[in-house]
């Protein structure tokens, strides 16, 4: 994968297949930025149980 991502070399194994769960401290350390070096993914390609999981803690912290 990382052959044809190089985006994604620095990336360790654990996030390699699902980049957007890096955060923002992650992202700064491993080089790739949502965004900007690596495209967000559509809405529907992150599991359901991410976005409720996402949702609940905004709700919680405000």
């Amino acid at each position: 994968m990382r052959i044809w991502l190089p985006e994604l070399v620095a990336l360790p194994p654990r996030f390699l297949h699902e980049p957007w769960l890096l955060k923002r401290a992650d992202q700064n350390r491993y080089s790739v930025w949502l965004g900007s070096s690596y495209p967000v993914p559509p809405k529907e390609w992150i599991p359901r149980r991410m976005r409720k999981k996402k949702l609940q803690s905004r709700l919680l912290s405000s």
